[in-house]
């Protein structure tokens, strides 16, 4: 449907303790459900002048949205990543997705899912979206969604796929007698 709470080509979904949010394309909005009844919670509007491909993934505060948009002069296209808070979906921060040091127009495309890891989001994307060009992944500050990494292929890759884990290091000591001076 076409109402703010009817799903019309939803493209990416998330999942937290609570709540599942869904990249709802066709109606150019996110939409919160809650888990336990299926009822809506509440739905925000996103920058969509295509079908996007939305894609989400939520950690513990925040929402990562990334989503494919047309240029404003509709010959290209560009990829646009978003942190929203969880609460209210209000929008945090966005950033316009390019290869590192790059300002060429041209139309880059997701290829795949956003994961959060850790400090990190992640996005993968090229910059064909024949297929014929570059494929890159990006590492990104999850707090202001900077780039802090990027790998570059011409070999077609689609997403990066996290376990779930932490990664940060922990430290334990022991103390014992080993019965030697």
């Amino acid at each position: 449907g076409r109402h703010t709470t009817s799903f019309h080509n939803p493209s990416g979904v998330a999942v937290d303790e609570k709540f599942i949010y869904v990249g709802n394309d066709g109606n150019s909005n996110i939409l919160k459900i809650t888990k336990s009844t299926g009822g809506f919670a509440g739905a925000e509007k996103i920058n969509l002048n295509t079908i996007g491909d939305t894609t989400l993934d939520a950690d513990e505060a925040n929402l990562f949205v990334a989503y494919n948009a047309l240029t404003s002069n509709i010959n290209f296209q560009d990829i646009f990543l978003e942190k929203r808070f969880k609460s209210n979906l209000e929008l945090v921060g966005k950033v316009l997705i390019r290869p590192k040091d790059s300002v060429l127009v041209s139309s880059y495309a997701l290829t795949g899912d956003i994961t959060t890891s850790d400090d990190y989001v992640f996005i993968a994307f090229t910059d064909d979206i024949n297929g014929n060009g570059n494929f890159y992944i990006q590492k990104r500050l999850k707090s202001n969604l900077k780039l802090v990494r990027e790998y570059s292929s011409k070999r077609r890759h689609f997403a990066v796929l996290h376990n779930g884990l932490s990664y940060f290091p922990s430290q334990k000591s022991i103390e014992r007698d080993l019965g030697i001076d």
